[in-house]
């Protein structure tokens, strides 16, 4: 594709902190082969920064945007076009781990116990999570 088609970088950045404080979109902009006059926007919504881009994206506002995998493989957002996976040794993975409380309810430890299984692995595989070399 053309890199001067590109009118605007949205991208969604939770906790624009640090070494994200720097307006994440304006400085991938500026570290690829995009023209320096395409602007670039960093979008905070807490837990909503992905779902933002992608509603910008699916009301015409942008073409496309960096989102969570498990949001592109969403049926309502993967029939509306295509995905590109970014390469997984350009960013480092997030690591999520689920919390059991002392003195949780049997559903928590039932849910709990699930998660550990095979089932619940091919669940997240499914949804674009990759949980190779999870905890027990």
């Amino acid at each position: 594709a053309d890199p001067a088609l590109i009118e605007d970088v949205i991208m969604g950045c939770v906790q624009q902190i640090g070494q994200q404080a720097f307006n994440v979109a304006r400085n991938c902009v500026l570290s690829s082969k995009l023209p320096e006059s395409v602007p670039g926007v960093s979008i905070d919504r807490q837990c909503g920064s992905s779902q933002q881009a992608v509603q910008f994206a699916a009301s015409g506002n942008a073409d496309g945007g960096l989102v969570a995998l498990s949001l592109v493989l969403a049926p309502q957002v993967a029939a509306r076009g295509q995905y590109v996976p970014v390469p997984g040794d350009w960013y480092t993975p997030l690591d999520q781990r689920m919390v059991l409380l002392a003195g949780a309810g049997a559903e928590a430890e039932a849910f709990y116990d699930f998660l550990k299984t095979p089932e619940a692995a091919a669940i997240f595989a499914r949804h674009g999570f990759d949980t190779a070399g999870a905890a027990p």
